[in-house]
């Protein structure tokens, strides 16, 4: 993979799409050093790293029955940037939610139950 960078300073993505039914696609991809899956599922896709997909899908073996891979079209590359956005999102998102949830537990004084436990 070129360590080029897309106009969103995020690495290209170079992979391959595999057609595996008429359901269901998977890309295989290299994203900032790291290689992942696209699971597309009909409407639903998922992101994995390629050692979860493995471990999730039996070591490989939805690949037995795939049709020969071809490069990831640019439709396929822009639905994974979406779901890579999404997945960072919801990552920032409950990280934020745990700080303001540790924050919390700091204001609230003793409860009567905390307070009896410690006599």
């Amino acid at each position: 993979m070129s360590g080029n960078r897309a106009r969103n300073g995020t690495a290209a993505i170079e992979g391959c799409l595999l057609w595996l039914s008429e359901a269901r696609e998977i890309a295989i991809y290299q994203r900032d050093g790291v290689a992942w899956i696209a699971d597309f599922r009909g409407a639903r896709a998922e992101l994995f790293t390629v050692g979860e997909w493995f471990a999730l899908n039996g070591g490989g073996s939805p690949l037995r029955r795939a049709e020969p891979a071809s490069p990831l079209p640019p439709r396929m590359v822009e639905r994974i940037e979406r779901l890579h956005a999404a997945d960072d999102r919801a990552r920032l998102l409950s990280g934020l939610l745990d700080r303001l949830a540790g924050f919390c537990r700091e204001l609230v004084p003793e409860t009567n139950e905390t307070r009896m436990a410690s006599r």
